[in-house]
């Protein structure tokens, strides 16, 4: 079953000050380090730790940057696992592997997903009529298919 990702909603909205500093950072970092590198302190903070786990158990690789910015732009659960399937989605779709900064932001152009879309994306999930209650949390979609 394929569940759409933050990709397939309209609705974008320019970043906030904060949001474009943390995306220059995550950009400037991966360019210095490159896209293999995980710091020896991991971050611990909730949205991280539920994204990096979603995407640990699926074939595509994401850049520790890219899991970094991507878990700054939510402050909820269901938000770090729709960004991480929307991750996902994005690392099929390009090709590349790990997916980082440049498929982003080539991705996302025009801003960042509103609110409104962030939304509609977890309700459209919602309505596959899962076991678990979402399509996020049934394991058998994170096989993002084309």
């Amino acid at each position: 079953m394929k569940l759409k990702s933050l990709m397939d909603f309209e609705g974008r909205r320019p970043m906030t000050k904060e949001e474009s500093e943390s995306l220059l950072i995550c950009t400037m970092l991966e360019m210095q380090r490159g896209n293999d590198w995980v710091p020896d302190d991991m971050p611990t903070y909730g949205t991280f730790l539920i994204m990096e786990d979603r995407i640990k158990r699926t074939p595509f690789k994401v850049d520790f940057t890219l899991m970094m910015f991507a878990s700054s732009l939510c402050n909820t659960p269901g938000g770090a696992v729709t960004w991480a399937y929307t991750l996902c989605a994005l690392a099929e779709k390009s090709g590349e592997s790990p997916v980082g900064m440049d498929e982003f932001v080539q991705e996302f152009p025009m801003g960042i997903p509103t609110e409104d879309a962030m939304h509609a994306c977890w309700d459209a999930q919602k309505e596959k009529g899962a076991p678990l209650g979402n399509g996020y949390d049934d394991g058998e979609n994170w096989e993002v298919a084309s």
